[in-house]
Parts: C-alpha cells; structure tokens; sequence
C-alpha cells in the first residue's frame, strides 16, 4: 500500500484540532461549573415580632459552587440581601410607613436547572441552612415592679437567627428562575420571625461561545 504523506497529515492536524477543542471544553465547562451566579427578584416579605410587617420585597443573591458533582448537583455559598417595604404596626398603633432590610448566609444543596452554570435542566430544586441577620426592633412594654408599681420597659429583639431556604428551579424559554422560600428565627425576648417568597431570575445560564464552546 502506497503511503499518502498528505493524508497522513490531513487526518493528524483533525486528531490534533479535535483533541485540542475536547479538552478546552473540558476545561471550560469546570470554570463555569464553579462559576460565581447571580439572582435577583422581588415578592413578599413577612416580620412578625414587637412590631408586624408586611409589604413588597426586592432580592438579589449570589451563589458561588463550593463543590459540584457532575454538572447537575452542586454544594454552594449563597448571600442574599433584601429589603420589605410596608407599613409598620405596633399592637393597635397607626400603621407606618417603612423599610426592613435583611441578609442571609446559607450553605444550600442544589439539583439539576441552575445548580451551576451548565446545568440547564428544565426544573431542578435546592434546599440550604444559614444564618439571616436582621436590624433589632424595640417595644415598649409596661410591668409591675417590686414596688407593684406600672413602669415601662423597652425590649430588643437580636439581630441574628437561625434560618431555612428551599424552592424549586425551572427554566420557562430562555428564562431561568426560582420560586425561593426563607424562614428566619430570632430566638431573643421578644423574638422575631422573617419569612420571604420570592420569584428570582438567574443571570448567565444559557449563553453560548463561538466554536460550541459554553
């Protein structure tokens, strides 16, 4: 059999190209599995304590993977920050006008659409713990001494309680999102409870580089 030099060279420059583009992918695909993301969203926002409130609410969060499993389960640190607007009511008080600002640090476990930057399932779900930090609130609440006399006392709540989040993931065109719960306790005297729902749209899932390269 007669040897072809150009073929022989043809066909090593496409092994040599196609191994090249195979393991830049691969590389790429591990600096976007743990790829810094960002969400933000809005809904509504619930404290329950020395004073209730109860309004709209405005999130943005990040999530940076700590350790992934493929590319559809991860192990992330999200950091949320938010703020309720609405009206303030102390007992019978006339409602005022306000804004609560919270932030929260969580260890969450996520599965499937959006647990990294190529997970781009048409659903998938996460579940963390953390902590949330919240400014304190007062009340003023009147006792009986040990003179048996009526004085007032203000209390404080603390600032930082344990908490929950979950909800589940899903794409809707070219949309990524999640339907995000909290739930925040205050375990001071008084204490506070926070709970959140809120709508969240993922940014940068879904995007493309030239060449098939994401």
């Amino acid at each position: 059999m007669k040897f072809n030099l150009n073929r022989a060279l043809i066909l090593s420059i496409i092994i040599l190209f196609s191994t090249y583009s195979a393991n830049a992918q691969f590389a790429n695909n591990n600096r976007q599995k743990t790829a810094l993301m960002f969400a933000v969203g809005g809904g509504l926002g619930i404290f329950e304590g020395p004073a209730s409130l109860m309004g709209a609410n405005v999130t943005v969060e990040l999530r940076k993977p700590l350790k992934t499993f493929g590319k559809d389960y991860s192990l992330t640190a999200n950091f949320s920050g938010s703020a309720t607007f609405g009206s303030l009511v102390q007992g019978s008080g006339d409602g005022v006008s306000t804004m609560a600002p919270t932030s929260m640090l969580s260890l969450n476990f996520n599965a499937f659409s959006q647990a990294t930057k190529i997970s781009r399932n048409a659903f998938g779900g996460f579940l963390g713990i953390g902590m949330f930090f919240t400014t304190p609130m007062t009340q003023d609440k009147t006792i009986i001494n040990d003179d048996g006399q009526e004085v007032t006392e203000t209390q404080r709540t603390g600032m930082i309680g344990p908490a929950v989040v979950m909800g589940p993931r899903f794409k809707l065109g070219r949309t990524y999102m999640d339907l995000r719960m909290h739930i925040g306790v205050v375990m001071s005297n008084p204490s506070l409870m926070n709970a959140g729902l809120n709508l969240m749209f993922t940014f940068g899932m879904g995007k493309h580089k030239r060449g098939g390269m994401q």
